[in-house]
């Protein structure tokens, strides 16, 4: 979807809005602490379809989600070797 087109549905009507800082609802998400401390999610809606994607781009909350909460254990039984991407910070 990040590439400007979804692949479920085919088209390539993709918008993105990435805030500045968390708000509420699905434009952030609370990862530790208080609501206050929630971080900034990307957006990306299709237009064709209407489904909605979001992305952290936060590099120091996702080493903390990936040390503090609870991995989902695939079908390959945690054998999944691929690493988080890099964001800049």
């Amino acid at each position: 979807m990040k590439d400007g087109q979804y692949p479920k549905c085919g088209a390539q009507t993709v918008y993105h809005k990435k805030l500045s800082r968390p708000g509420y609802g699905i434009s952030s998400m609370q990862v530790k602490g208080a609501m206050n401390q929630a971080v900034p999610l990307d957006n990306y809606i299709c237009a064709g379809c209407g489904y909605v994607e979001l992305y952290m781009d936060n590099s120091e909350e996702l080493s903390y989600i990936t040390d503090h909460w609870d991995r989902v254990e695939g079908a390959g039984g945690g054998s999944d070797t691929r690493r988080l991407p890099s964001w800049p910070t």
